[in-house]
């Protein structure tokens, strides 16, 4: 592919139409130097693609913007703020396939009617005064005019290396979303996909026997006779122009740089691509300036910002590491004591990296500090806030809440994590889903789920028709709403679920199959109104040959208990529906423990109507050894006393009175 950069200096625009670029008049002119500019440049983009073979294959270098958004004196005007982060979103995910990532500057305001209603040159001139160094300079003015009111209005405009740097957007041509990564590819050395004119057609024929030398100058764009037009609703070309040779154009109507309606607009060719990376590292280096927004951003691996686009966000993170193959971890970054919540406007980019980590761990904010997610905002169907593709994908410490709250009812197909047939071997571990429909939507890939948290959701998780093994272990179920699996058909191989059978002498038991790994929960929230469920996870134990499995169960007496099971076969677990809560407890209301006390500590629990409480510890032959009287805030009560410094070991009773009741047990010091 060859690329002659012949005298150009170039003022791109398009109609004030929504859905297609009309004709209009152009504003080339041609000078000297910059003919002499860009035959320089022709000979060294040539080297430089033969040097770099791989260069699509490196971590994107940074490319910083400075938005502009000017508005009547009054203050009054100005670009919609929801059109221009749409249209920043949008050119960020483009410009990442060319290993550029976009870093949104802090937005300047200009208050000036002349530049509002906006004419070139006068305009232009004034706003050049604005520009800051070493970032791409965007001015979003009102239905900027060329030179006179008499040429129209334009979409935007901006020059080709070698012309003033600045780059022109009209307001109502923001939301169109692909006029802004239009520009800005004129500014980093693209034509129009149908040549260097702004209305003509193409000099470029559709056999490509001159395309290094015609139309835009790159061979994997097929010849384009300018589409303005001559695209339907349905992003179909329905012209009948030929070409010199007469053969009928095969154009593509989804370029970027091409004059086809908006919607139909989504890429860049890997041409396009190459030469917008040469530009940024060979013609317009000024731009790879050391974080000239201030400030220290990291690479774009670490995760800065809750915004939810722009550099240092989580949305680019993930762009970065699926442009750079391998396996790459995403960090968080934020100040000690932070728990930032990211406001989801639509879901991230599929994850597709093999081995990538997600870990957003915060080292100084303490144990209970995390990232969330929030999917508050989010309304379209068929995506969750975090799909999965690729294998041996992890995501740490990471929370996910309000997915779908504001949408009609939530749809119950759909999980806050969506993880794919393709993902296999994935693992979720300290990962916490709150308030949504489903929690996790699982295809038919294998994974592991681990030290994790699912509240508030109608399914915790569900399964697609085919998928064979997961393993869940330590993984908290808020009791009463929770379903795991969607049907008990939907898993082969499961291992019967345990039952709980007793709780005595500080121990929960029960049975299970033979030489199952057992885990048991224990719920504290009352009985489980018939649905499976699990509450605060307490640890795990085997089965014995007999089937017979049993755990302590702590200072979580007066609780009911779950357990479920998990068997390893051929190298993937299978983890049985947890088993139904049994509330062997809830006669039982006063309970206390160790009993024998071998620590010098004494617990003891009660339930029951809020009363005030005495208690009486009393020696074998019935005297008086001590004497405390408490005040219940709450239905259930729990205080430790220390007896150890003034009982001797022996046998006593322990006497507790509330209202006309009383409740006594022998206990044992040792």
């Amino acid at each position: 592919m060859r690329f002659n950069f012949y005298a150009l200096f170039l003022i791109t625009f398009f109609s004030y139409l929504p859905t297609v670029y009309a004709q209009a008049p152009c504003g080339t002119v041609d000078h000297p130097e910059t003919k002499a500019y860009w035959q320089a440049h022709d000979l060294a983009y040539s080297k430089w693609l033969r040097a770099n073979p791989q260069w699509n294959s490196r971590l994107p270098e940074r490319m910083f913007i400075q938005p502009h958004i000017v508005t009547r004196t009054d203050g009054t005007g100005g670009v919609s703020l929801v059109d221009f982060y749409d249209a920043i979103n949008f050119t960020t995910l483009q410009y990442l396939k060319a290993n550029i990532a976009i870093q949104v500057c802090d937005i300047n305001y200009i208050a000036n009617d002349q530049a509002y209603d906006y004419v070139l040159p006068t305009s232009e001139d004034f706003l050049l005064g604005f520009n800051v160094p070493n970032r791409i300079n965007i001015y979003f003015v009102s239905n900027p005019r060329t030179v006179s009111s008499d040429q129209g209005y334009v979409c935007g405009y901006t020059y080709r290396p070698g012309g003033p740097k600045i780059i022109i957007m009209a307001n109502n041509c923001t939301a169109n979303g692909t006029t802004l990564a239009h520009e800005i590819g004129h500014y980093m050395s693209l034509y129009h996909t149908h040549g260097t004119t702004n209305n003509g057609t193409t000099n470029e024929l559709v056999d490509g026997s001159n395309c290094g030398t015609a139309g835009d100058r790159i061979c994997d764009t097929p010849a384009d006779p300018n589409l303005s037009g001559q695209v339907d609703a349905n992003c179909v070309y329905t012209g009948s122009d030929r070409d010199a040779n007469g053969m009928l154009f095969q154009p593509d109507p989804s370029n970027i740089m091409a004059y086809s309606p908006d919607r139909c607009q989504d890429y860049f060719s890997e041409g396009q691509l190459s030469l917008m990376a040469f530009t940024l590292q060979g013609v317009r280096d000024e731009l790879l300036a050391d974080a000239p927004c201030g400030g220290d951003f990291g690479d774009c691996l670490t995760v800065t910002t809750t915004d939810d686009y722009g550099y240092g966000s989580l949305r680019i993170a993930i762009g970065c590491a699926n442009q750079n193959p391998g396996p790459d971890t995403i960090r968080f970054r934020f100040p000690a004591g932070a728990s930032p919540t990211i406001l989801l406007n639509e879901a991230l980019p599929t994850l597709t990296d093999d081995g990538t980590v997600i870990d957003a761990s915060l080292p100084n904010s303490g144990p209970e500090a995390r990232v969330n997610l929030s999917g508050r905002n989010m309304l379209a169907e068929g995506d969750g806030m975090l799909n999965i593709e690729g294998q041996k994908i992890e995501v740490l410490n990471l929370g996910f809440k309000e997915y779908r709250i504001g949408a009609s009812g939530g749809s119950t197909e759909i999980g806050a994590i969506q993880v794919g047939d393709s993902a296999a071997d994935f693992r979720l571990e300290n990962v916490q889903v709150e308030f949504s429909p489903v929690g996790l939507k699982l295809g038919t890939s294998y994974g592991t789920i681990t030290k994790s948290a699912f509240k508030f959701c109608q399914f915790a998780i569900r399964f697609s028709e085919g998928a064979s093994a997961i393993s869940i272990t330590e993984t908290d179920y808020l009791c009463n709403r929770r379903r795991v699996w969607e049907t008990e058909s939907e898993l082969t191989n499961l291992p019967g679920a345990p039952t709980v059978s007793g709780v005595s002498g500080g121990l929960v038991s029960g049975k299970s199959e033979a030489g199952n790994y057992v885990e048991v929960f224990a719920n504290r929230d009352g009985g489980c109104q018939g649905a499976p469920c699990q509450g605060e996870y307490l640890g795990f134990t085997y089965a014995d040959a007999n089937g017979d499995w049993s755990m302590p169960t702590g200072d979580l007496i007066l609780a009911s208990y779950t357990a479920n099971t998990t068997v390893i076969k051929n190298g993937k677990a299978y983890t049985s529906e947890f088993a139904n809560c049994v509330a062997l407890l809830e006669e039982v209301n006063f309970w206390i423990y160790p009993n024998p006390v071998t620590d010098a500590y004494l617990n003891f629990e009660l339930k029951g109507q809020l009363d005030s409480l005495q208690v009486r510890i009393l020696n074998s032959i019935g005297q008086q050894v001590f004497y405390k009287e408490f005040a219940m805030q709450n239905t259930e009560i729990k205080e430790t006393l220390d007896i150890g410094e003034w009982l001797a070991a022996g046998v006593y009773v322990f006497e507790l009175k509330k209202g006309t009741s009383i409740f006594r047990q022998k206990i044992l010091i040792q």
